[in-house]
């Protein structure tokens, strides 16, 4: 069994969301906690970026 680690997003919400992305991914977490928009036009950016 592998563990996986996600970083929670919530908390850093005031930071450039692709340059958290890179320094979560950097430390070696797989992945990112986030609340999904209902804002079609910010989910097209957070798909983007993941």
């Amino acid at each position: 069994m592998k563990i996986k680690y996600f970083y929670p997003h919530w908390g850093s919400e005031h930071r450039e969301f692709g340059k958290f992305c890179e320094e979560v991914s950097s430390v070696g977490c797989d992945g990112v906690k986030i609340n999904l928009s209902t804002d079609p036009s910010e989910k097209k950016v957070l798909r983007g970026i993941l």
